[in-house]
């Protein structure tokens, strides 16, 4: 079975993933032959698709926020915050665990490995796919986790770029569903019951519906991605159906085969819309809203949720009986 791994954008929740993925692989023994990834989940993808998660599991035990990201002060003020490139610079986690770490040469042989980022001047998204591809893998990752506002956007190729989840967080059918998998494992963020707590004045407000905007954005993509599945698998239902029909009601193995070469003809003819196949979605996602997804980075919390998702992962793991 050709395996897919999807990483949608985890914003600061990426230790949860990084666990997740960490359980499948090295507890489940899988071995991805596609991995997808939006945004900051471009790290855990990238050691994953290197057959390195643990290195990026020990880079986040001891990961603080100076080495993920640092206010330029002067650039803020001078261009009175607001009217600066950025609010912050990630340049910090560029040296930490993207250059010199996740390099193409290091690349799991056969694994296919495909992130995006979106051309800011134009809107179009661009999709890259490793190995193969002239832009060094290093800078592919540098532009899919350009966040908006929060870092600065990054010139490249004459125009500007910044990470792609600005248009959509979690692109599962044009990222994954179409290279020819049959399952994937989706390792995501979005709480699958509901909020606890009570929005009790305008900051939490906000920022419960700035977390939702990103929650939603994962049953979305499962649900549209199996309405497709469902699609593909009843045209395929209707054409056994015929076929099956002209072979138990003809006996004549001339006009039989004649029949069905006609078929054939008018069902390339009705030119079916989709070209994938049917592929099963398994969704690895918390029980509950996890802490921090606009947070900090700080070791206590990175191990708390690297094991959160463990645990997660380990519970898809024996339903799929694939622990030992």
């Amino acid at each position: 079975m050709k395996t897919g791994l999807f990483l949608p954008a985890p914003v600061s929740l990426s230790p949860y993933v990084t666990g997740a993925v960490q359980a499948l692989m090295n507890e489940g023994g899988i071995t991805f032959d596609v991995i997808a990834s939006c945004s900051g989940a471009a790290l855990p993808a990238g050691y994953a698709a290197m057959n390195a998660i643990d290195e990026l599991v020990a880079i986040w035990e001891r990961l603080e926020n100076k080495d993920w990201a640092e206010v330029n002060w002067r650039a803020a003020l001078k261009g009175a915050l607001l009217w600066s490139p950025s609010l912050m610079d990630n340049r910090p986690v560029h040296h930490t665990a993207i250059d010199g770490h996740i390099v193409e040469q290091r690349l799991r042989p056969g694994v296919r490995w495909r992130l995006h980022a979106v051309r800011l001047t134009t809107g179009q998204e661009e999709i890259w796919e490793y190995p193969g591809k002239a832009l060094s893998l290093e800078t592919a990752v540098h532009l899919a986790m350009a966040v908006p506002v929060l870092f600065p956007a990054i010139d490249h190729d004459g125009t500007q770029w910044v990470d792609a989840a600005t248009l959509n967080g979690s692109p599962l059918e044009d990222l994954i569903l179409n290279t020819g998998v049959e399952r994937v494992f989706f390792v995501g963020h979005a709480p699958q019951s509901p909020l606890k707590e009570v929005a009790g004045n305008a900051m939490k407000i906000l920022m419960t519906a700035l977390e939702w905007n990103q929650f939603s954005e994962t049953p979305t993509s499962i649900e549209q991605a199996n309405d497709v599945s469902d699609f593909v698998r009843a045209w395929r239902a209707d054409r056994a159906a015929v076929d099956q029909s002209i072979g138990e009601l003809i006996e004549d193995s001339s006009l039989r085969s004649e029949l069905l070469a006609e078929v054939d003809r008018i069902y390339q003819a009705a030119a079916f819309p989709i070209e994938r196949a049917i592929v099963e979605i398994i969704p690895i996602l918390p029980q509950e809203r996890l802490d921090g997804l606009f947070g900090d980075f700080q070791p206590t919390r990175s191990r708390q949720l690297l094991e959160l998702g463990r645990l997660d992962a380990r519970r898809v793991l024996k339903q799929l009986g694939l622990t030992a």
